[in-house]
Formats: C-alpha cells, sequence, structure tokens
C-alpha cells in the first residue's frame, strides 16, 4: 500500500482499495521483488519491481521511496511507472497540535493521454478516548465537474488503470469510529461530492463476540439528484445501489 490519507490515496495505483470497498484488511497479493535500505535513523530507500500479467512489459511496474522522519513530520517522495505511465507523487504527515495532518498528492502521465493530479488533504484525532475522526477533502483531476460528462470517463487509463474511482473533482469526507466498549465499534463515513451535491454514506458495527471471532454488519446509500437513464446521471452517488452487508470473520 502508498499513502497515509483516510479515503483516497492518490499513491495507491497497484492494488487500490475502492471508497466502498466492504473488506479492506486483506489486500490482493502481487508478485515482485521489493528491498528496503536503511540510512542511518531516520532515512529510508524503498524500491522494488512488480510483475504484471504474464510479466508482460506493458503489465510490469516498478517503484521508488524515500522516506526522511524528521521530529516533526516525515516526508515520502515517490516514482512509481506502472502501464506504461510515470506517477511522480509525495506523501506528507505532521502532528499540529492533537491532530494529525497529512498531505498526499500524485500527478500521472499515460503513454498516450494528457496527465492529470490528484490530492488529498486531511486532518484526523482523538475527540476523546472513545471517539476517533477525521476530515479530508480530495481533489481528483481525472473526474469531471459536470455530470453529463461521468459516462465518457470509463474508457480514459485514470479509470481503466490508474486506480481512480471518483467521477468528479472536489470532494469532503468526514468519518467518526466510537468504542461504545472494548467489544463494539460503531463506524461512520460521509462523502459529499461538491460538485454535484451528491452524497455517499457509509455505516458499520462491528462486535467481537470472542478472543478471535468478530461480526460486522453495516450498509451503503448514495443520495443526490436521479438519473434520468443509464447513460445520462445527474449525480454521482444516486446511481449507488444501497447495499445492506456482514460478514463473519474468523482467526486462526
Amino acid at each position: 500500500s502508498f499513502g497515509s490519507s483516510s479515503v483516497v490515496n492518490p499513491l495507491d495505483v497497484l492494488t487500490p482499495f475502492s471508497f466502498n470497498s466492504i473488506d479492506t484488511e486483506e489486500r490482493p497479493g502481487v508478485d515482485g521483488v521489493r528491498y528496503r535500505y536503511q540510512i542511518g535513523l531516520s532515512q529510508q530507500l524503498d524500491f522494488g519491481i512488480v510483475l504484471g500479467k504474464d510479466a508482460q512489459p506493458t503489465e510490469n511496474a516498478a517503484f521508488l521511496i524515500y522516506r526522511n522522519s524528521l521530529q516533526y513530520f516525515e516526508v515520502q517522495p515517490t516514482l512509481i511507472y506502472f502501464k506504461e505511465a510515470l506517477l511522480i507523487g509525495m506523501d506528507f504527515t505532521t502532528a499540529i497540535d492533537v491532530a494529525n495532518l497529512t498531505i498526499e498528492l500524485a500527478n500521472t502521465t499515460p503513454k498516450q493521454e494528457s496527465s492529470y493530479t490528484r490530492a488529498s488533504l486531511g486532518l484526523e484525532t482523538n475527540l476523546n478516548s472513545d471517539i476517533f475522526a477525521f476530515l479530508e477533502y480530495h481533489f481528483n483531476g481525472a473526474g469531471s465537474k459536470h455530470p453529463q460528462d461521468y459516462n465518457s470517463l470509463s474508457n480514459l487509463f485514470a479509470f481503466k488503470n490508474g486506480g481512480v474511482f471518483f467521477l468528479g473533482q472536489n470532494y469532503l469526507s468526514l468519518g467518526l469510529n466510537y468504542s461504545v466498549s472494548p467489544l463494539n465499534t460503531l463506524s461512520s463515513s460521509f462523502i459529499n461530492n461538491l460538485d454535484d451535491q451528491s452524497l455517499f454514506i457509509s455505516a458499520s458495527w462491528e462486535w467481537s463476540l470472542k478472543e478471535n471471532l468478530a461480526l460486522n454488519i453495516g450498509f451503503f446509500k448514495g443520495i443526490g439528484e436521479s438519473p434520468v437513464s443509464l447513460t445520462e446521471l445527474k449525480s454521482e452517488f444516486a446511481s449507488y445501489p444501497d447495499s445492506l452487508y456482514t460478514r463473519i470473520r474468523y482467526y486462526f
């Protein structure tokens, strides 16, 4: 995984999770070689080669990350070459009073298309011993401000191979996690497309039944102006179906 943002990681393009993924505990694996070289106590070089399907040159990837952890902040310039596209990015984290600030930037240049920029700016903090909250703004340069353009985006590199899931350009997200008890946790998040004013709501409850067994129940709901047809959207999240899910996890 790459990047430290809470909702959208512009740097995470090899095996990204979408914002409505139900299970983000296990990430699909990829074949490759990775090497980390420690430089002193606070610096590190992290580089690797990832093999795509049948190790074809057009499917392979490589990355180089330089990490520098100073007293008050950590910065990670990043280069990723994937699917014949070059990503130049940066991940920055620091503490501001009782909150953590994250800034994540990525500019991607595909081989046969124009470059696009994505960025996330977020704050996260513990409001008290039981409540954790985050606020994040995301800019998606690959998207459009106009809902009538959403359907035409699917053929672009960003949406086919670049790990981009949002269709609009400007988003604001809010999330809350509340520990009702040591064994019960409530989580909720709200994602607002600022361009078409649609809203995506998710909420879940997790109950630890015993030491290695957990039950999770949750739902997704999209709110916005309803589409005229499948090919003529009026808002992004109104086209998402309402979903109710449950899962049981057992560790062994």
